[in-house]
């Protein structure tokens, strides 16, 4: 009888074994052995971009903080062998308030900022780059994008407000 041992297995095939890993499972796993590592930090094979786009791209918040996505997508950054590109997807899909209050961003270049950036926001808001660093523009511009919000949202519920009082005074 003959065994075969898990690592003999071919590279692109336990590239995509990884690839069904939830993300928590995904770095025990890449703490596993130098092979395991050696493939997930490749930034062609990325086994963590799909995990990742599942937790971003996930209409239920409460259901990726209940199986833990969010706490992992959290602390990340500590991982310094992970692929730069993950976090360069984050930061163009992720909340805002997640990226602002509840992560630890990651050292990117210049250029990684600014990629990020144009994924982001609308080609006109690049004015917020007046310091010259694509991080200070997209931290202000986030910070922008979270305050329209919450106007906005202010607005919503103060218009509501008025139509329900408007409603009853006519009564």
């Amino acid at each position: 009888m003959t065994t075969t041992r898990v690592n003999n297995l071919p590279v692109e095939l336990l590239a995509n074994i990884f690839n069904l890993l939830e993300l928590h499972q995904l770095l025990v796993a890449a703490r596993t052995c130098r092979l395991w590592r050696a493939i997930c930090s490749s930034p062609s094979l990325n086994p963590f971009r799909s995990p990742i786009a599942h937790i971003l791209e996930s209409q239920c918040q409460l259901e990726s903080e209940r199986t833990g996505g969010m706490y992992h997508l959290r602390t990340l950054s500590a991982f310094q062998w992970i692929p730069t590109r993950n976090w360069i997807e984050i930061l163009a899909m992720a909340s805002p308030y997640f990226l602002l209050f509840e992560c630890n961003l990651p050292n990117l270049s210049e250029e990684q900022w600014e990629e990020a950036f144009r994924l982001r926001f609308p080609p006109s808001w690049t004015k917020w780059r007046r310091d010259g660093r694509w991080r200070a523009a997209f931290l202000k511009s986030t910070c922008l994008s979270v305050s329209n919000y919450i106007t906005d949202r202010f607005v919503q519920d103060v218009d509501a407000y008025l139509a329900s009082v408007k409603c009853h005074l006519h009564k």
